[in-house]
């Protein structure tokens, strides 16, 4: 008889898998596809981003109660495609005052915009303005 020794038997262990590198997974791939679908959304209006003209402005003053103003107006068209576009009026009058608007605009769209400048009234005998537009 041959003596061969047993060893104890070890009962089987059992594994747990655990989901959580699954679930990662999943969260980062929503992530990634949210992330691509901002990004393709954006997408058009920096191929072809809009490019404001002015294609007309002029100034005239008036009195808004008892206050006297300086109405810059300008008209502006897109001759790019559409989105956002800042339209600065400068206005030097016995001092420097600046203001901006923020408008959309479609492509081949035309808008008029008018900035109204609070003045002294004494100390503006003489003004300049101007009027630019830029993709914001």
């Amino acid at each position: 008889m041959s003596s061969q020794t047993q060893s104890p038997s070890t009962p089987p262990v059992k594994v747990k898998e655990s989901r959580w590198p699954l679930y990662t997974a999943v969260i980062l791939a929503v992530i990634a596809l949210i992330l691509i679908g901002v990004y393709a959304l954006n997408l058009p209006s920096k191929l072809n981003p809009p490019r404001p003209e002015i294609i007309s402005m002029n100034s005239h003053e008036g009195f808004v109660g008892l206050n006297y103003v300086i109405y810059v107006d300008a008209t502006i068209r897109n001759n790019g495609g559409e989105g956002w576009v800042k339209v600065i009026a400068e206005l030097w009058c016995g001092g420097y005052e600046k203001q901006e608007q923020k408008i959309y605009m479609k492509a081949g769209e035309t808008q008029n915009i008018r900035f109204t400048f609070d003045v002294r009234l004494f100390q503006c005998f003489s003004y300049k303005y101007r009027v630019n537009a830029v993709p914001a």
